[in-house]
């Protein structure tokens, strides 16, 4: 699942409509801002530093990109014109630049290919093919309409195949429409999708999944993601079929959608009550939101960017305000208690209707099995088991099981009890094990039960972190790490471990840099060994894996033996 983690400011706008676009840079982790239609500046996400900026008085008419192939900088200028330059340039005015006989609406680049050119009649061609041909009088096929006019393009993979996936609007019958345009026209098929339908109302946003399958997902203005396959085989299938709804944006106002992954994508909109803006992660695999943000300012044209490899942790950018706002994502372990939680803690944010929560003094258990009684809330050690069956059969998750049983079982210091829990649920809340390895480390006879908990798997986030850092001291953490420290020593690469050594890191880092203090330096110094020794470990396990590769391939190598094959050795002695 994916989370969303504090936004920040990465720049302020000179005014939002004017600022052409995002686009990612050669260095990982930097992006390319064209702010305005004169300014250009290289940003760090990571500390929201300026790397490098360019100026020109001559107006940038589309987003610039880095050409990933040739290393250099591609922008246009006044819809007619292209030029390149390297990062060495300071200033564009005295760029050479190209000029085009037809209209351009922007270039698109991408790591695997070269530069494709978009035309503002709909025709593509490659950069480098259409630089020869630029001044080309022949007419182009016309791919749209004369009333059509392009909004947004990017590149997709269809089928193994390049497209341009242009959105444009028709003005003379107010209807917006997907193009597929083929990057090679000679191995696909251009198609086209109109993103409306009467009976269903209207289409708010839209995007691509790719994958082993491409997929279109659409939003309706009633709330319903649908899905459809690509190339559509029939036009009659698409919308296609309905996977989940969608409650946590008003779809009253202007809507984007980005995927974030294979199953999840990330909207951005205004919130439920109109107050503010809401950006929000939404699993299509089971409907549910995996997490949500508040911004504090919608923009009546909201614009969304994702950069970052898929799979790893990305970077969403949006226009909030007067602002570009930068929203880290973590991608953590998939679960689906967790999810339900969010879900449930989502859904109280975004209705106002609700002002006050009765709290329920009955056990959440009883509203489906009425054979559980009051006398059940102490649970005897060796009634655990039974215990949590029947809550389970009830339809108890292991979270909602936990908050019942667990704080009077750590009140009470019950070992036997707690290791048998350890042992039957799945799924502790982070929040759970972290009190416990507090509590267990400040009662020296609980040595054993704090070496159970420390192996147990967390799923380490950002709000872990918030906690460890809220919850343990630096004192606490030292004494965690020597106890990690000696486990590691006799369990080498144990998972558990290395998640609770780099939570605890982690949580107090600025005080290990500052402090002088010899217990501090020799624990990181221990965990710094300890480190290495595992390093050299894995080390010698991937050569281990390469020969019994071969071994299993019959390529068996034999060493020759340093013994000599002789039966006897020479030898001389002086007698006198």
């Amino acid at each position: 699942m994916a989370k969303l983690l504090p936004p920040y400011t990465l720049c302020p706008l000179i005014e939002h409509r004017k600022c052409l676009g995002v686009c990612e840079d050669s260095t990982p982790g930097c992006v390319i801002v064209t702010l305005g239609k004169n300014i250009v500046i290289r940003y760090r996400l990571s500390d929201q530093k300026q790397v490098s900026s360019w100026s020109s008085k001559d107006k940038l008419s589309a987003p610039v990109i880095f050409d990933f192939t040739a290393k250099r900088y591609v922008a246009v200028f006044k819809s007619d014109q292209v030029a390149f330059w390297y990062d060495s340039m300071v200033q564009l005015n005295k760029l050479k630049k190209f000029k085009f006989n037809r209209l351009i609406h922007n270039i698109l680049s991408a790591k695997e290919c070269p530069p494709i050119i978009v035309y503002k009649n709909g025709s593509i061609g490659i950069l480098r093919d259409d630089m020869l041909s630029r001044k080309c009088t022949e007419a182009d096929e016309q791919v749209l309409e004369k009333s059509e006019e392009i909004l947004s393009t990017n590149l997709v993979l269809i089928s193994g195949h390049l497209y341009v996936k242009l959105l444009t609007f028709d003005e003379k019958v107010s209807i917006r429409k997907l193009h597929f345009v083929p990057v090679d026209a000679d191995r696909a098929d251009k198609f086209s999708v109109s993103l409306e339908n009467r009976s269903m109302g209207t289409c708010n946003a839209h995007t691509i999944i790719e994958g082993e399958s491409t997929y279109l997902i659409t939003l309706w203005s009633d709330g319903s993601i649908y899905s459809v396959e690509l190339p559509l085989k029939n036009i009659k299938s698409f919308p296609g079929r309905v996977s989940s709804k969608v409650g946590s944006v008003n779809l009253l106002q202007q809507v984007v959608m980005h995927s974030v992954g294979q199953q999840q994508v990330v909207i951005y909109g205004a919130a439920p009550n109109s107050e503010g803006a809401v950006l929000c992660i939404f699993n299509l695999k089971y409907g549910l939101v995996d997490s949500l943000q508040k911004l504090k300012v919608y923009s009546d044209t909201p614009r969304l960017w994702v950069v970052g490899t898929v799979g790893t942790n990305r970077y969403i950018l949006c226009l909030s305000g007067g602002h570009l706002v930068v929203v880290p994502t973590r991608f953590v372990t998939q679960r689906l208690c967790s999810l339900v939680g969010v879900a449930k803690l989502n859904q109280l944010e975004i209705n106002d209707s609700i002002s006050r929560l009765t709290p329920v003094t009955t056990a959440p258990w009883k509203y489906c099995d009425e054979t559980v009684n009051e006398s059940e809330m102490e649970v005897e050690p060796n009634q655990l088991f039974d215990h949590i069956l029947k809550m389970r059969i009830a339809g108890l998750s292991d979270h909602m099981i936990c908050e019942e049983i667990l704080p009077q079982l750590i009140k009470n210091l019950d070992e036997e009890p707690i290791i048998e829990l350890l042992s039957i649920i799945n799924d502790i809340p982070d929040h759970w094990l972290i009190d416990m390895v507090v509590q267990f480390h400040s009662n020296p006879s609980s040595g054993q039960l704090l070496e159970k908990v420390l192996k147990y798997p967390l799923v380490s986030d950002h709000s872990s972190l918030q906690l460890v850092r809220s919850r343990v001291n630096l004192q606490t953490a030292l004494d965690l790490l020597t106890v990690i420290t000696k486990m590691m020593d006799r369990n080498p690469l144990d998972k558990s471990l290395v998640d609770w050594a780099c939570l605890l890191l982690d949580s107090h880092y600025q005080q290990y840099l500052l402090s002088k203090d010899e217990t501090v330096i020799e624990t990181v110094k221990s965990i710094n060994n300890i480190v290495k020794l595992h390093m050299d470990c894995m080390t010698s396990i991937k050569t281990l894996q390469a020969e019994l590769v071969s071994v299993k391939k019959g390529h068996i190598k034999f060493k020759k033996s340093s013994v000599s094959i002789h039966s006897y050795l020479v030898d001389s002695i002086n007698l006198y």
